[in-house]
């Protein structure tokens, strides 16, 4: 828990004097009486690794007092029959290194006094209104009484959310190793994947499979809602129904990765349905490899995620040239804007709690962010040919592309953490070979 404590500390060393509220996440209903299951907001896990839901985590610093604590939804034993057992206050407390740990139902009577020693009130501006609401009314509440009692209230709601994002951003060995453990979790699934998709096939088995290795060796479960897309659904990015029938001759892509101890993977393969590639396949395949590849090389410290993109269009428009897609020259090409038609979506994105990290893009003074050794982030260029888009070349209607690994900033450049995963043409079609029951039961 030591680290946790470290995280509030740093957090309240970048404000001078104010009060943090960070709450965490709620249950859900999904129908009726059945709840979503449960997944913990990421910036109260970052600074607690509590999991409890329908909590608050108080921060606050006063004439150089610093003091930490929680509002902790309180347990009866009715409720506890139905549910797993709360943790009492007294462990919680210990636990977690607090000042002071609260019922939920004492907030309207605790918070106001807490509020009264504090002119700044630090949250996420753009996020939970029900909170933002609530602060407000106590706030105005105390204004009104202020001359008659003489006390502080808060004059300015600030946001937090980028002093968090920023310390998040450089990962720490735990939490690399727990991105790791994500990923190794991933490499098994794809693997197995690969082994099982064929003809006739369902992408709803393929994506019922990945997901039961997900949840292997301790993981949580997909870190997202994986995309299973054979033949031309690999072309709707963000493709959920994941329900359609395989069919020779296809290409498949699998955008799939496992969460651990709330860490995200996030892996994407494309492969052939019958384990081989045709020639026309191969042709756009490897454009997207090099283009990925090319990108991966760039990334050390220094680099901004602009550069990387930039470099991995440069690489991908090349090879679409050379197939005779684009006539012109590579910068023709992007004056124009047409890699656009094949490619609209940027190459990379940050990776953590959340599968799409909160790291600003842009610093203070809208400069793309340099990457710095700790950083994690993903890499997934994408080639695209709809068969209703009009500017699909016709041989290369219904295919698409993409390909994603995780890369971890180092001091004296990257490592791919991802590596191992099957990515070349050769490589996939060992992987494709393979007999699923090994893979799958070890």
């Amino acid at each position: 828990m030591e680290r946790f404590v470290e995280r509030r500390k740093r957090l309240l060393s970048t404000i001078e004097e104010g009060i943090i509220f960070i709450p965490s996440e709620e249950l859900k209903i999904r129908s009726n009486d059945t709840q979503y299951p449960f997944r913990q907001n990421s910036n109260f896990l970052y600074l607690t690794g509590f999991t409890e839901p329908n909590s608050l985590l108080v921060l606050s610093k006063a004439k150089g007092l610093e003091a930490m604590m929680i509002f902790v939804h309180k347990r009866d034993s009715i409720e506890e029959m139905w549910t797993a057992k709360g943790i009492d206050q007294d462990t919680i407390k210990e636990n977690l290194r607090l000042t002071e740990v609260y019922d939920t139902e004492t907030m309207d009577e605790v918070v106001p006094e807490l509020l009264k020693k504090h002119c700044n009130v630090y949250l996420d501006l753009y996020g939970d209104d029900a909170l933002m609401n609530k602060l407000r009314g106590h706030c105005r509440k105390l204004k009104r009484v202020r001359k008659t009692k003489g006390h502080k209230y808060p004059q300015a709601f600030i946001d937090i959310v980028d002093e968090i994002a920023k310390m998040r951003a450089i990962k720490d060995g735990t939490e690399v190793s727990r991105i790791k453990k994500a990923i190794s979790l991933s490499k098994r699934a794809h693997l197995a994947a690969m082994a099982y998709a064929g003809p006739g096939r369902n992408e709803h088995d393929v994506a019922a499979l990945l997901e039961f290795l997900f949840k292997a060796e301790g993981g949580s479960g997909p870190a997202y809602a994986s995309v299973v897309a054979g033949g031309d659904n690999i072309n709707t990015l963000h493709y959920s129904e994941n329900d359609k029938l395989l069919i020779d001759g296809q290409l498949m892509l699998i955008d799939a990765g496992a969460e651990f101890d709330g860490y995200a993977s996030d892996v994407t393969r494309t492969f052939p349905v019958n384990g081989k590639f045709s020639d026309l396949q191969r042709d756009i395949y490897s454009v997207a490899l090099k283009s990925q590849e090319s990108a991966i090389a760039m990334i050390r410290p220094g680099v901004t995620l602009h550069d990387v993109h930039n470099k991995a269009m440069s690489v991908m428009i090349e090879g679409l040239i050379e197939l005779d897609i684009f006539g012109g020259t590579v910068e023709d090409v992007i004056e124009s804007k047409q890699i656009l038609h094949f490619s609209p979506h940027r190459t990379c994105h940050w990776l953590g709690l959340d599968v799409h990290d909160v790291n600003p893009h842009l610093d203070h003074f809208d400069n793309p962010v340099l990457l710095e050794p700790g950083m994690v982030i993903a890499v997934e260029p994408g080639l695209y040919f709809p068969k209703s888009g009009k500017y699909s070349p016709t041989k290369y209607r219904g295919m698409g592309v993409r390909i994603e690994d995780n890369i971890l900033v180092t001091k004296d450049g990257h490592k791919i953490l991802t590596k191992g995963i099957p990515k070349t043409i050769d490589d996939i079609e060992r992987a494709c070979a393979e007999e699923i029951q090994e893979l799958v039961i070890p």
